[in-house]
């Protein structure tokens, strides 16, 4: 009797399964630009994302109104990586049934892969530009600490449902030391995103993540009172120093008066009494008038990045499908619901004389609208 060879359309279906299950981070950001992709499309392209500027409202009061413009900017949201398993595979292998090929072969590989993609896209956490309170501290440890979370969620007008945040394994520490938080952690379900479920605090759905990586960082400095202008959606300020330097680096967290905050996109040394340009991670969605003063958050001082607490629409993530190979065995799933998709393809290595199947799987993820989340700040 011959041999029933696992097909790459039932095999990719099921390594689509495994590492739906296996992601956190990603299933709680905006999957809403996958549908502007190519069918084609490769490392490097990008998805154009548009943001529509704050709204205007005016009272009549039997004079005329004014009308005023639609004011939109935009970023670009890039596939920045193509992540491969490649493994050597025998005839016995390919002949097992699909749920022992499953726990024997691409458990091992997809769980990995799930892990690598998370981790990316846990990265853009970093770049909201907002600190959940005005001045570097310990973690959330008590229902007041936590209320400032909220406070700053509420302050920056962001919707009540959902709300959600991703936190650190030392920030899930804190926070179930704490009576009152300790008994949402009942989630007791299969998949990572479920497992990973703390529960609601204030409102919040919580959420650990091992792969959030804390870092370390020291703010830039500034001293007397150097002022900030920019046009509605220009990517950069003009600084300008008093009788001081300023020096300002990749990353920090810049307060701008009448405006809010700004995240560095690189490093800025101005001498005293000249001007200079400061790169930001995203448009500015106001303009912000020349003379508004500025300070630089936790100025000269280290801090880390425990997670995040954000409406989804403050982060997108996107899945392109993959072309599939001439002369291969290969197919690509992708699921209608999320737009997740993953590519398998069965070949004959040359070089290795053996039989490989690859899985590999094209993605982008960013940070679309700093108005929409925070980041946890320790104070190191």
């Amino acid at each position: 009797m011959p041999n029933t060879w696992l097909e790459p359309d039932i095999v990719a279906q099921e390594a689509l399964v495994l590492l739906q299950s296996n992601l956190v981070a990603t299933r709680l950001f905006s999957r809403r630009y996958e549908s502007d992709l190519n069918s084609a499309a490769k490392v490097g392209d990008t998805v154009r994302v548009r943001r529509r500027g704050q709204g205007t409202v005016q009272e009549f009061t039997g004079t005329a109104i004014t009308p005023t413009e639609i004011s939109e900017t935009s970023l670009s949201l890039t596939l920045e990586k193509h992540f491969d398993a490649t493994v050597r595979i025998t005839d016995r292998e390919r002949t097992l049934s699909i749920v022992d090929f499953s726990q024997q072969v691409l458990a091992p590989f997809v769980v990995e892969m799930g892990e690598r993609i998370d981790s990316y896209a846990l990265t853009k956490l970093r770049e909201l530009p907002t600190p959940h309170k005005d001045t570097a501290g310990a973690l959330p440890n008590s229902i007041a600490e936590m209320a400032l979370v909220d406070k700053a969620l509420n302050d920056l007008k962001i919707p009540l449902s959902p709300r959600y945040q991703i936190a650190s394994t030392e920030y899930k520490a804190t926070l179930l030391g704490v009576d009152s938080f300790s008994e949402v952690d009942k989630s007791g379900a299969s998949s990572a995103l479920r497992q990973a479920q703390i529960g609601e605090i204030m409102g919040i759905n919580t959420f650990m993540s091992q792969n959030v990586q804390t870092g370390t960082h020291t703010a830039g400095t500034t001293t007397g009172t150097p002022t900030a202008a920019g046009a509605l959606g220009a990517s950069s300020l003009t600084l300008t120093a008093d009788g001081n330097n300023v020096a300002i680096l990749e990353g920090d967290l810049v307060d701008v008066a009448g405006y809010g905050y700004v995240r560095a996109a690189a490093d800025a040394s101005i001498s005293a009494s000249t001007s200079g340009a400061l790169a930001i991670s995203e448009p500015l969605r106001a303009a912000v008038t020349a003379g508004s003063a500025f300070t630089v958050f936790d100025a000269g001082g280290t801090y880390q990045s425990h997670g995040a607490a954000f409406h989804p629409d403050a982060f997108a993530f996107v899945s392109a499908p993959l072309d599939l190979p001439i002369g291969a065995e290969a197919s690509y799933i992708q699921d209608p619901a999320t737009g997740l998709s993953i590519r398998a393809v069965f070949d004959y290595d040359r070089e290795l004389k053996a039989d490989v199947l690859s899985l590999d799987i094209l993605v982008g993820a960013a940070m679309v609208d700093g108005r929409l989340g925070v980041q946890i700040i320790k104070d190191v």
